[in-house]
């Protein structure tokens, strides 16, 4: 039995999947009809597949944290007490995506960086419970030879 886990054009990236069961897993690629029909389209692709399991960087509260994000940074972060936080993307850039998790998978917070701060959003205080937590930033779109 098959079971499709993703269908994306070539000409995108694929991003990040998490496979839910452990085992082996078949890669099939399938050109659209038109690559078929005519000749100028040559069938050439190429892809990657890798694994990202990477332990979270520890995250200080109050320290700015700089990166050169290609795919995905994590960080983790406890807090001790309910907490009411606060977050300057310090960049206008809409290619990156931020989520806070608890360490069970709950999302407490899913943004882009340019709905982070500022004007652009009503309530920019995070209220968060005491507990573990993770911070993904995600590159949306970026150009997988990058990574």
């Amino acid at each position: 039995m098959a079971i499709i886990v993703f269908d994306r054009p070539f000409n995108s990236d694929g991003g990040e999947l998490t496979l839910a069961k452990t085992g082996t897993y078949s890669l099939l690629m399938e050109g659209a009809i038109f690559e078929y029909l005519y000749s100028s389209y040559n069938g050439n692709y190429s892809f990657n597949v890798r694994s990202l399991t990477k332990e979270p960087d520890d995250l200080t509260l109050g320290e700015t944290v700089t990166s050169n994000v290609l795919q995905q940074d994590q960080y983790s972060f406890t807090l001790n007490e309910d907490s009411s936080l606060y977050s300057d993307a310090l960049t206008n850039n809409s290619n990156f995506n931020w989520t806070i998790k608890d360490t069970d998978g709950k999302t407490y917070y899913n943004r882009n960086f340019t709905q982070s701060d500022g004007k652009n959003i009503a309530d920019p205080i995070l209220k968060l419970p005491a507990g573990e937590y993770v911070l993904d930033i995600d590159g949306l779109n970026l150009n997988p030879e990058r990574r």
